[in-house]
């Protein structure tokens, strides 16, 4: 069987169906817009605490086709709970990877940039004179707190929701209408805890006599940690010893450490050999003074160090020791007002008698008191 169709109803059907592919296309391009979306985005904050102040440092990539000009905006859309009450356009920075810092104001002008929060939205507005501002293809960065430091110092931050995961939501309105979000997740911290045992630590050292250089130049004498054999002392002629001390505590105001002597040099006669004046005749346990004349007879101490009190200046000046048995007040040596690891110091002790100085054997004990000062 054989169908005949004329010329004039296949001209017909060229028609309808050169309609319908028309039909067709201009469906489709009205249907299927090209569009470019924000790329990269992300936003990093200081501190994911909830209910806690923190910066953000928010980062994207406009399309290479987005162009930022004159009177566009850039909107960033923080999740309910957030908290942008404060903040201002001098806690923003907004800068772009070619563009560089831009100048913001509370509103935009000629040449500044617009910088306005709404609610739970931050509004940057580009400048009105005509411009391309932030190119296509630019990375672009927002700090918002106080790691915004282009121009003015950002002081104000955005306080955290409670815990919980949220959406930012970013619109880059240039030459086309680009969008991008990411996440961020708040999140109470770890509480770590520890206790550090208070610590004290003092120690007394021996010094040899040819490492006693400290103070005048006379005969030393080897230490002990326990004892200070000055040994036959010839009238009018200066003998002197050193110890090594050494403190340790992590006590938060540091320690102070006193020094005392039971009595007096004194025998078994109870004759004693007194404590030093100095050159001046005005030394004392709380007064020091210089000592270098040997004829200047008596018992004394000096300390070398950066803890020894001030009354030392620096083991140019000698002190007597505070006389227990005489109900002297006890006074302070060394010191320090902060945590200390082996702080080293050097007591000196220096002794000369008079010609006319009863013998025998002489002694006393001298006492140190180290107190650490604990927070």
């Amino acid at each position: 069987m054989k169908f005949n169709i004329n010329t004039s109803t296949r001209l017909k059907c060229r028609k309808r169906f050169i309609l319908l592919l028309a039909f067709l296309l201009a469906f489709s391009a009205w249907t299927l817009p090209v569009r470019a979306d924000l790329t990269n985005v992300k936003d990093t904050l200081s501190d994911s605490r909830p209910s806690t102040a923190a910066n953000h440092t928010i980062i994207f990539v406009l399309s290479a086709a987005n162009d930022v000009k004159e009177n566009d905006t850039i909107t960033i859309t923080f999740g309910t709970g957030f908290t942008l009450t404060g903040v201002l356009f001098s806690d923003m920075d907004l800068s772009g990877s070619s563009s560089g810092d831009q100048t913001l104001a509370s509103s935009a002008g000629a040449s500044a940039w617009g910088a306005a929060v709404s609610g739970q939205v931050v509004t940057f507005t580009a400048p009105s004179n005509a411009a391309t501002y932030l190119g296509g293809g630019e990375t672009i960065t927002v700090e918002i707190g106080s790691n915004a430091t282009y121009g003015v110092a950002g002081v104000n931050q955005i306080d955290n929701p409670t815990a919980g995961t949220y959406d930012i939501d970013i619109t880059a309105a240039g030459d086309s209408s680009e969008t991008g979000s990411t996440k961020v997740a708040i999140i109470a911290g770890v509480t770590v805890t520890a206790t550090v045992d208070e610590s004290l630590t003092f120690t007394i050292s021996s010094m040899a006599s040819t490492t006693c250089g400290y103070g005048n130049s006379v005969t030393a004498v080897d230490t002990t940690a326990t004892a200070v054999p000055f040994g036959d002392v010839s009238s009018n002629t200066f003998k002197k010893g050193c110890q090594a001390f050494s403190v340790s505590t992590n006590a938060g105001d540091g320690y102070t450490m006193t020094s005392q002597e039971t009595d007096q040099l004194t025998n078994a006669g109870s004759d004693t050999i007194p404590d030093t004046t100095c050159d001046t005749g005005s030394c004392s346990e709380t007064t020091g003074g210089g000592w270098a004349t040997a004829t200047n007879n008596g018992f004394g101490h000096t300390c070398f160090g950066g803890d020894c009190v001030a009354a030392y200046s620096s083991g140019t000046n000698y002190r007597q020791f505070a006389s227990i048995a005489d109900s002297e007040t006890v006074q302070t040596m060394q010191s320090s007002s902060t945590p200390v690891s082996n702080a080293s110091t050097t007591i000196l002790y220096q002794l000369s008698v008079s010609g006319s100085q009863e013998s025998g054997d002489y002694s006393n004990t001298v006492v140190y008191i180290t107190t650490a000062q604990f927070d």
